[in-house]
C-alpha cells in the first residue's frame, strides 16, 4: 500500500481499528490494553468529534487500508 495515498485522517482510523483489536498472541487482548497495562499509554486516544462508525463506513466502502 502506498500511504501517499490516503489521507492522515484514514490512516489514524486504520491504526485506531487496528490497535483495538484482540490478538492471539497477546493473550487475547488488544494492543491498546496492553499499552494501558504496561505504561506505555494513559488513556486510549479519541478519534474527533465525529461520528466515528459513519466516517468509518465510508471509508470502509470507498477504499480501506484495511479489510474487515
Amino acid at each position: 500500500t502506498n500511504l501517499a495515498t490516503i489521507s492522515e485522517k484514514q490512516f489514524q482510523m486504520c491504526l485506531h481499528i487496528l490497535n483495538g483489536k484482540y490478538r492471539k498472541s497477546l493473550e487475547y487482548r488488544s494492543a491498546y490494553e496492553v499499552a494501558l497495562e504496561l505504561g506505555i499509554i494513559q488513556k486510549i486516544p479519541v478519534l474527533g468529534t465525529e461520528n466515528f462508525n459513519k466516517i468509518l463506513l465510508k471509508n470502509i466502502s470507498e477504499k480501506s487500508c484495511i479489510s474487515l
